[in-house]
């Protein structure tokens, strides 16, 4: 099969119902997002004493930038590009592929302004090295790209979780 080799030893993300570890594309390092949630909250300053009044701290919203890449050698499930013949690789194929890859991505996981969710997030599902399966409602913030190696996109993923983390 073409396109990335990715393991699941660390567990899987899907968001929307769209897996994050394909042959086309692959979030490598899973776990920023079993990290503790971000918490809020301040203590109360009496004027003129000493000390402070303490108040609990709550969970809020996360924020997760993943290491992502997008590979124009073949489709999400595995099939690999056809056509010139390009034996290094960079052909007008893979990029075309890229295209479509990243275009899919886009439509079903980047840009969720039409989401299932009433709220603009849409389903995040985590399973981990265990076996345990954690959900969240997701934002996705976007894909930027950091670099392009041929038909190699590599950037990161930023998500945001109002919840504070999958659960």
């Amino acid at each position: 099969m073409a396109g990335f080799n990715f393991s699941t030893v660390e567990g899987n993300l899907t968001l929307n119902d769209v897996p994050m570890k394909t042959r086309a594309w692959t979030c490598p390092d899973l776990t920023p997002l079993w990290m503790p949630p971000s918490i809020r909250g301040s203590d109360r300053i009496l004027p003129g004493a000493s000390g402070v009044i303490g108040n609990p701290r709550r969970i809020t919203v996360t924020q997760y930038s993943l290491d992502f890449r997008i590979s124009g050698m073949s489709d999400m499930y595995g099939t690999a590009v056809t056509g010139g013949g390009s034996t290094a690789g960079n052909g007008p194929e893979e990029f075309e592929q890229l295209e479509y890859n990243l275009t899919y991505l886009r439509d079903n996981v980047i840009d969720t302004r039409q989401t299932p969710n009433a709220n603009g997030t849409i389903p995040g599902v985590l399973t981990m090295p265990s076996g345990q399966i954690r959900t969240a409602n997701v934002h996705v913030l976007g894909f930027s790209v950091n670099s392009r190696v041929s038909h190699i996109l590599q950037g990161v993923l930023d998500i945001s979780i109002p919840a504070g983390g999958f659960v």
